[in-house]
Order: structure tokens, then C-alpha cells, then sequence
């Protein structure tokens, strides 16, 4: 291996090259994207292959914890001396192999010898309201002078690129899919006459609709007389098939505005170095994805596997719908045995035994990655351990390499290290082919009876004194559901808190029914007014996702189903569920099934009601499946 200096110095390159037959790029004066023999690789400013093998948020937690225990390394261990907590980070780095810093680094690390990337946060606002003016002239007026913080890298040849944000809410909300979440479509329908964002809005429908306003009307159930009558505030909620198409694309709409406009403020300011999306969370809507990858040069997933076996499809499917290399942006396994005393209560759930069962799960997880030819790098989420205590939001959990002590965790410092050493080696060597297909979810469907005939009506719940009901919720900010049966009722006291909320499971008595051939869920219920809830059916052997095998039976695979919200109206009603109008769970089931209702072997239904709605009581009389 020839001795080729690089920018993080002569031991990262032996780090990070070794093994790796080099061949001489064209040079340049900043970092590159590009491929090479098949694979996608970084190019330092010296035209070598880079592959950007990194750590986030490699700074003290001052910032992100409201308590006193938190990661304070350079009061607490380094005798309040920034320059011996810098240099210690460096040679730590160095020696476990890691040459990027990646998002939310001390601002002084940048300064010195490792390469690194920076996250902006172009976004206005905070939160679930980031996307929801995009068409606005503020709009792009904020974006552009955030953007104007990049002039003073723009010559800095240890900058990789810019992250524009993380975890947007493309799904209205949050950045990841979960239900009860109020659709951008939702929100923008609410803006009033004149408004640039409602006026875009117009334009959208008119061109899907093809300005046959009595198509939109026949789709969405409305009486507008022309496009122009939707200038008014307007309350439109998907609900089926055709209206959630409509909100996707209004989604996709959304994004390319804000690429669009976040990528030219940033290349404006900064034309030298890389934009390397958003940092999506997990699984988004892939209208939004292929709009990141018209206007970026990298795209950024954020990808947690708590089996440690990647979602080779859902990254497959981000390289074919963006034709862009991938840069894993988030990733980490939480141990219950730890040194901080994490109680790994809240944040993504990867949760192991053990260190040892932490560096192995580590292990797997990095060698399946740079075995895909589209990957750049891996970032490993985080530097250090959270509060025990919980930082700002509340996550308390075991993600670092060192604990809020600053003490190393041995056996995960020294899989990296031994990682590190073979990353370039093994990417180069990667085996699996490259992705040219797209392959979306399928339009999901019910299992019928082999002859067509429809059953009589079942009941599937009817409250009992001894009905079994299984609370459960977001304990650790409020969330919390207690069951109480009295006069032929099921009450559900719930206290849906400040995060994900609460819901309660309802098994069936048989273990499983045979509910083959229906098509509709009919509920005798009473919400509070205007609480909003939804209805989850399980098949037999439903889990959480990512399990290599589901103990399901009679033919089912462990598939979990969603239902179009329910809204209280604070009186008894009668609410109808088409079952045609389900949508596949993302967060607890088989992901992997055959996207078949597989309702000849139903094992629960489910009450879910998102968080941030206060308190209530919810009864149900009966679930009766026609």
C-alpha cells in the first residue's frame, strides 16, 4: 500500500484504507461523491476513496439535559481544560478507527485534523410545524439566511458536506410513520384565501384532477362548485386509498419546494462542498425521497435494526428511487447492563442484554451495510451516554461509546476498532448486487373464503367481568391506559400524556377466529369529543418488527393492520370500518409478509389513542365482524 498522505493524517489512513487497492483519483480541493468499480465511495481532496466511518453528537450534554447528570466531560474529568478533552477525543478517535465526526460535534473538534459534516437545521420553526409554509416568501427569506452560516467553511477541506436537517416531518407531524399524525395535505387545506401555500395547494389539485373540479368532489366526498371554492379554509382528512394517494403526492409537492429551495440557498453560499439530505428517519413517503435525491448529492437515512439485521429492501429501495449514493446516518444498540445506569426507557428501541451482545449486534449490523455497493459510511449514534436522568425530551439510554463518566465501553471500542480497520476492505469486496428495481409496498388485501360466501356476523369482543384487556402506553411521559368492566361496558380510563400516547389490546378468547370473508368492523362505542383513535387488528403471531421467524398459525404470518382514524363525538355511535381501506403497521409486526389480511386467523384487536390529547374514558359495547 503506497504511503499517500490524507487529511486526517498517516494512522487514518491506515485505518481506513488498508487492504484497499488504491487507484489515483483526480484531485480536488474539497470532498467528492462518486464510483468506483462498481462501488459508491466518498473522494477525500487527494482523489482516494473515502468511506466516511463516523460518530455523532461528540460534545458534552449540556445542552440536551435539564438535571445535573449528565455527560460533562471537561469540568468533571479534564480539570475544566477544553484543549486535553479535544485532543483526547482525537487520539480516541484515531485509535478506535473512526475518521468523520458527523452531526452535532463540538464546534472546536472542527477546527483540527479529522474530516467532519455539519447539520444546519434550515428549517423555520420547531418541530411538527417545519414543513408547513414552504410556498411562502418567509419561507425561503429564513432559509436563505440560515444558509448564510456556510460561507465561513466554504474553503474548508476537512468539510465533507452539510446535512440540511434531521428528521423532517415529512408524515405531518413526526419524521417517522406512526398513526394519529395530521397529514401535511390536512394542514395545508387550512390555510385561507390568498395565502401562497393554499394557493399552490389549489394548483396541485387542479392539475391531478385535471380540472374536472366533480372528480376531486367524487374522491373527497365535497360539493365544491370550482377549484377556486378551495381558497377557504377546508378540512380534508385522508381516509381511503384514492385520498391518501392525494396527500402523498401533495407530500412529494411539499418537498421538492423545500429541497429545492434549501439547495440553492446552501450552494449559493457554499458551491465546494457536498449537500447530503435531511437524515430521514427510517421508512418515508417516496415521493419525498425522490425529490431529496433530484436535488442532493448524498442521501441520508437514519436507520435503526434492533435484530441488527439491516432492512436491505427499504435501502435497496432509497438508491433506486434517488440514483444517489447512501450515507447511513444513524445507528446503535443500547445494552441494559451499562455502566451510566441507563434505564433505556425511551428513544429507538435496540435495546440488548449486554456490552458483549451490544458489540456483536454492532458487528453484524456494519458488515451487511458495506456490503450494499451504494453505501458511503456509517455514523454511529452517539459519542456518549445519555443522562440516566433524561436529556430535554427524555431519552435515557445507552448509545455511547463512552459513559457520562467518559469511561470507554471496552468490548464495543474494541469491535469498532477491528471494524474500522476492514470497512474500506470489506465495501470493496462487496458482494451484493446492485438494486434496479423499485419494490414499493403492495396494495394490501383480505383473505376470503375459498368458496365467496360471507359468514353470518361474529362478535369478536363482548365485555365480560373476566375479558381479558392488556394496557399499554408511554409511560415515561404520561401515557397510560386502566380497563375497568362494569353493566356490560368496557371502560378505558386514559391519560394519553406528552409523547406517543396509550392503547389497550383485546386478545381473542379462542386464542384465534376465523373471521375469513368479512369486510367491515362495526363498533359500539363512546369517545370523548373529538378524541381521536384508531383500530389495529393482529394476526396470529404479530411481534415486533424485524424478527427472523413469527409464530403465526392456520396460515398467517404476524401482520399488523391499521384502520382510518375514529373521532369522538362525546356521544354513543355506531362507527363502520371498510376493511378494504387498511394500511400495513410499520412500527409492530412481520414487515416481510405476504400484505394479505390474513383474517382466518385474527388473534387481537387493539384501541390506540396518539398522545397529547388529555384525558377520557373510552367505552366500548361491542366489535362485530360482518
Amino acid at each position: 500500500m503506497k504511503n499517500d498522505r490524507i487529511l486526517a493524517g498517516p494512522l487514518l489512513l491506515l485505518l481506513a484504507f488498508l487492504h484497499l487497492p488504491m487507484q489515483a483519483q483526480e484531485k480536488s480541493d474539497f470532498f467528492k461523491v462518486g464510483w468506483k468499480d462498481g462501488r459508491a465511495w466518498l473522494f477525500s481532496p487527494d482523489g482516494k476513496p473515502f468511506l466516511s466511518m463516523g460518530v455523532n453528537a461528540i460534545s458534552d450534554g449540556a445542552w440536551r439535559a435539564p438535571n445535573p447528570t449528565f455527560y460533562n466531560p471537561i469540568p468533571n474529568q479534564y480539570g475544566g481544560d477544553p484543549e486535553k478533552w479535544f485532543r483526547s477525543v482525537e487520539k480516541r478517535l484515531n485509535t478506535w478507527g473512526f475518521n468523520t465526526m458527523g452531526a452535532w460535534c463540538h464546534p472546536d473538534l472542527y477546527r483540527r485534523k479529522t474530516p467532519y459534516c455539519v447539520i444546519l437545521h434550515l428549517s423555520p420553526g420547531e418541530g411538527a410545524t417545519r414543513l408547513d409554509a414552504v410556498f411562502s416568501e418567509q419561507f425561503e427569506s429564513v432559509v436563505k439566511a440560515k444558509a448564510r452560516a456556510v460561507e465561513k467553511t466554504r474553503n474548508d477541506a476537512l468539510l465533507i458536506g452539510y446535512f440540511l436537517d434531521n428528521e423532517i416531518p415529512w408524515w405531518g407531524e413526526y419524521g417517522w410513520k406512526d398513526p394519529g399524525q395530521k397529514t401535511l395535505l390536512e394542514k395545508y387545506a387550512l390555510w385561507g384565501p390568498d395565502d401562497p401555500n393554499k394557493l399552490a395547494l389549489r394548483a396541485f389539485f387542479a392539475e391531478r384532477y385535471q380540472g374536472k373540479i366533480a372528480d376531486l368532489n367524487a374522491v373527497w366526498g365535497t360539493r365544491l362548485s370550482c377549484f377556486e371554492a378551495l381558497d377557504a379554509p377546508i378540512t380534508l382528512v385522508p381516509r381511503t386509498r384514492r385520498q391518501r394517494a392525494d396527500a402523498l403526492a401533495w407530500t412529494g409537492k411539499v418537498a421538492d419546494r423545500f429541497f429545492e429551495v434549501c439547495v440553492r440557498a446552501v450552494k449559493e453560499a457554499d458551491p465546494n462542498h457536498l449537500v447530503m439530505g435531511v437524515r430521514f428517519a427510517g421508512e418515508n413517503p417516496w415521493e419525498v425521497v425522490e425529490a431529496c435525491g433530484k436535488w442532493c448529492d448524498v442521501v441520508s437515512v437514519n436507520h435503526y435494526a434492533k435484530s441488527a439485521n439491516i432492512d436491505r429492501q427499504l435501502l435497496d429501495n432509497y438508491h433506486v428511487r434517488t440514483d444517489k449514493p447512501i450515507l447511513i446516518t444513524e445507528y446503535s444498540f443500547r445494552a441494559m447492563e451499562n455502566q451510566s445506569g441507563d434505564p433505556n426507557t425511551k428513544g429507538a428501541d435496540v435495546t440488548v442484554p449486554t456490552q458483549k451482545d451490544r458489540a456483536e449486534h454492532f458487528t453484524r449490523y456494519a458488515i451487511q451495510s458495506l456490503d450494499l455497493p451504494y453505501v458511503v459510511g456509517l455514523h454511529w449514534f452517539s459519542w456518549a451516554d445519555e443522562s440516566p436522568q433524561g436529556r430535554f425530551d427524555g431519552e435515557d439510554s445507552n448509545y455511547g461509546l463512552v459513559d457520562i463518566h467518559d469511561r470507554p465501553y471496552e468490548l464495543l471500542t474494541k469491535a469498532h476498532r477491528s471494524l474500522n480497520r476492514e470497512a474500506s476492505s470489506l465495501h470493496a469486496r462487496a458482494a451484493s448486487p446492485l438494486p434496479v428495481s423499485f419494490i414499493g409496498p403492495k396494495e394490501p388485501s383480505l383473505r376470503t373464503r375459498s368458496d365467496g360466501s360471507k359468514p353470518a356476523p361474529r362478535a369478536f369482543f363482548e365485555p365480560r367481568e373476566n375479558s381479558t384487556v392488556h394496557p399499554w402506553g408511554d409511560t415515561g411521559s404520561g401515557g397510560h391506559i386502566v380497563p375497568a368492566h362494569a353493566n356490560g361496558l368496557l371502560s378505558l380510563a386514559c391519560s394519553t400524556g406528552t409523547g406517543w400516547g396509550c392503547g389497550a389490546t383485546l386478545p381473542s378468547v379462542k386464542g384465534t377466529d376465523d373471521l375469513a370473508g368479512c369486510d367491515t368492523v362495526v363498533i359500539r362505542a363512546r369517545l370523548p369529543k373529538d378524541l381521536k383513535c384508531f383500530f389495529f387488528i393482529g394476526e396470529s403471531g404479530n411481534a415486533e418488527p424485524g424478527k427472523t421467524s413469527y409464530e403465526s398459525k392456520l396460515g398467517a404470518d404476524g401482520e399488523s393492520w391499521e384502520f382510518p382514524a375514529l373521532v369522538g363525538t362525546g356521544k354513543w355511535e355506531t362507527y363502520r370500518i371498510n376493511l378494504q381501506e387498511l394500511q400495513k403497521r410499520g412500527v409492530w409486526g412481520n414487515q416481510k409478509g405476504n400484505d394479505i389480511l390474513d383474517l382466518q386467523a385474527i388473534s387481537n384487536a387493539d384501541f390506540y389513542i396518539p398522545g397529547n390529547q388529555g384525558n377520557g374514558v373510552l367505552e366500548v359495547k361491542a366489535i362485530v365482524f360482518k
